[in-house]
């Protein structure tokens, strides 16, 4: 089991749909290539279909006509929902107003980002802030992990006396994946274990195992180090558009945090 903890660097985007329509092409200004009752589909509504379900052009002309037959039904069917008035029932309103807003939020997420561009200099910037930061070792250790300090002391106090340490991993650890051999964890760094965790690792002599029980998020551990090495950073092209990402990340939050402080908020349980 591995305690990875989200890094900067290893950020995943929260706003899925930032990027995903940068490009549109405005449906007003474009050819009608189709009519539904009156109701235009343009060379921009196709194309974008297309874009949108990753459909690459040029398409056979068998799929042009399942896709103009597709932006067709979509059409009947949504003019057939108003005549119906199932836009006016409650869940339908509900969905269409989480539409709206999801869109108009990604459009200003958007606007921000190319308004605030992330140069190069950003990124190179941000990697040496990590690289400055991240520890120069990685660790091979083994674990016990059980719920209770009470537990994990009397492990200690067994090793203390000769258990062998894989044996009572393989007994008692709650870790089922590392316990199935002996509590190893192969080697690891930083970026890949809880603060807590990686900072009780870094502070024993190869061989050793910690005085006390190690408390993290999963319970507590007994932890033996194995080895250390110098850790190797990935170099700055593979890294790029992860920190170009985390950098977005960044400055979509603090406009969101802008927007938080100006505005009024008013949250009730």
């Amino acid at each position: 089991m591995r305690y990875a903890r989200p890094l900067m660097l290893l950020a995943v985007v929260s706003f899925a749909v930032i990027t995903a329509a940068c490009h549109r092409k405005a449906a007003e200004s474009s050819p009608a290539i189709a009519t539904v009752n009156g109701h235009r589909i343009t060379q921009s509504d196709y194309d974008n279909f297309l874009e949108l379900n990753h459909i690459p052009q040029p398409v056979p002309a068998k799929t042009r006509k399942l896709v103009l037959d597709q932006l067709v039904n979509l059409s009947l069917l949504s003019q057939d929902a108003i005549k119906h008035k199932l836009n006016q029932e409650s869940d339908v309103r509900y969905l269409i107003k989480q539409q709206r807003e999801n869109i108009l939020a990604n459009a200003m997420v958007r606007k921000y980002l190319a308004d605030h561009p992330v140069t190069d200099a950003d990124i190179k910037a941000r990697y040496s802030q990590e690289l400055a930061k991240t520890n120069k070792y990685e660790y091979r250790a083994r674990h016990i992990l059980v719920k209770s300090k009470a537990e994990a002391q009397r492990i200690i106090a067994q090793l203390k006396h000769g258990a062998h340490f894989a044996a009572l991993a393989k007994k008692d650890s709650i870790d089922l994946q590392s316990a199935r051999v002996g509590g190893e964890l192969g080697w690891f760094n930083q970026t890949t274990m809880v603060p807590a965790f990686f900072n009780a690792v870094t502070q024993l002599k190869k061989g050793e195992i910690t005085p006390e029980p190690v408390k993290t998020q999963f319970g507590y551990h007994v932890i033996q180090l194995e080895g250390v090495r110098p850790y190797q950073f990935p170099p700055y092209a593979q890294m790029k558009d992860r920190i170009q990402a985390v950098i977005q990340q960044d400055r979509i939050k603090k406009m969101i945090d802008q927007l938080r402080s100006q505005g009024k908020v008013s949250v009730t349980n």
